[in-house]
């Protein structure tokens, strides 16, 4: 019964760990791609005024 216990908290534990870790790399991917627009925004603004 508590080896049952045990692989049962240890599969949950996997679980959120790989639910963080694609939850972390959505954050990644959405923060750099709000930095590539912001880059694009500043370029298009700084040779527009040059």
């Amino acid at each position: 019964m508590q080896r049952d216990r045990l692989e049962n908290s240890w599969a949950v534990i996997q679980d959120e760990a790989e639910r963080n870790w694609h939850l972390l790399m959505k954050d990644v991917v959405d923060f750099s791609f709000r930095v590539q627009k912001a880059a694009i925004a500043a370029w298009e603004t700084f040779n527009i005024h040059c």
